[in-house]
């Protein structure tokens, strides 16, 4: 029977709430609280999604909320997930309901990130002031967004600690009382700040927009796109970026192909897409609500030059007036016909 479970913290992980749950449960061994808790004892503990767990520790995790509500915000998923198509966004979503697993195959974590799924990280702030509000610390999910080294909230640096295999293990327990050490690199403050309100958003289950194509609506008009739109430079994009991350302790983005990929949606990593987002002044709100424009670049391109030619401009006229070449104006105009 489960006796003194306790409720969730804000933004706290399910791992962390059953491992607060094991310490008030007096259990005097980890297997013993594991059959209370799991459909099986030997179960792979989850620091970061959810696990099979029985009918009364489900009947527990849920008596506050749905489970759909704990996937979004006391698990990893928002940050996987963001980006993913949404046929697989949605699958991830429903195994993760389910208590199934699938998660891995589904959600676009890097395999090289998968490896540091045995830490945990907490901010020294954090955990001072959860003490002094909650008598205790706990697990929070921003500070386990593995691309960003600093606390969102206070520009802390995050401390790593190993968590036991098969072991519920508190925060209380690994999170001394460690001196904060701040951040005073103003891009990598910036970065986390942006990448946690992407974070802390809605998910839109219904939008089905790339955000490859997204992100390259954004770069219309500017000096990135030629003139019609059709022609990326991305050498000078990859120099801009470069320079206004000089300083950036992880910047993944150095190669040309990787931008590509970013456009055609190969890439669509939450850490990448937000660092280009940041780049080009998008809003975080407007990357978590991603629109596409009624027209692009190129429609309304050539829309102009074919309205420019029906009121009688000579292709020359037009050429000076657009800014374009000669021949693709008139491919254009010869299109029309």
């Amino acid at each position: 029977m489960i006796v003194q479970f306790p409720d969730f913290y804000p933004d706290e992980l399910v791992y962390s709430l059953l491992a607060r749950y094991y310490v008030r449960s007096g259990s005097p061994s980890h297997a013993h609280v594991a059959g209370t808790l799991f459909m099986r004892n030997s179960t792979h503990l989850e620091t970061r999604f959810v696990c099979p767990y029985n009918p009364d520790a489900f009947a527990m995790i849920t008596r506050n909320q749905t489970m759909e509500d704990v996937v979004l915000k006391h698990t990893m998923f928002p940050y996987y997930a963001r980006f993913a198509e949404k046929d697989r966004r949605d699958k991830a979503f429903l195994s993760l309901v389910q208590m199934e697993t699938q998660r891995y195959e589904l959600l676009l974590i890097p395999k090289k990130k998968e490896r540091l799924r045995a830490r945990l990280r907490f901010c020294p702030i954090c955990a001072k002031e959860d003490r002094e509000k909650y008598g205790e610390t706990y697990w929070h999910r921003e500070h386990q967004i593995i691309d960003i080294g600093i606390c969102p909230k206070h520009h802390c640096r995050l401390i790593s600690r190993e968590v036991r295999k098969c072991t519920l293990t508190p925060a209380e327990e690994l999170a001394q009382e460690d001196t904060p050490i701040l951040s005073d690199n103003g891009i990598e403050r910036k970065v986390a700040d942006y990448i946690a309100e992407v974070f802390r958003a809605d998910i839109d289950f219904s939008s089905d927009i790339d955000s490859g194509k997204f992100l390259l609506s954004c770069l219309e008009y500017t000096k990135y796109l030629s003139a019609r739109g059709q022609r990326r430079n991305i050498s000078l994009l990859l120099s801009d970026f470069t320079d206004f991350y000089n300083g950036l302790p992880n910047n993944t983005l150095t190669k040309m192909w990787q931008f590509e990929r970013i456009f055609i949606g190969k890439i669509r990593n939450v850490y990448e897409i937000c660092l280009l987002a940041l780049f080009l002044g998008i809003p975080a709100s407007d990357l978590t609500g991603m629109k596409l424009p009624d027209q692009t670049q190129t429609e309304k391109f050539d829309s102009r030059v074919l309205q420019l030619h029906r009121q009688g401009i000579s292709c020359a006229a037009i050429t000076e007036q657009t800014k374009a070449s000669y021949n693709t104006v008139f491919a254009i105009i010869r299109k029309s016909r």
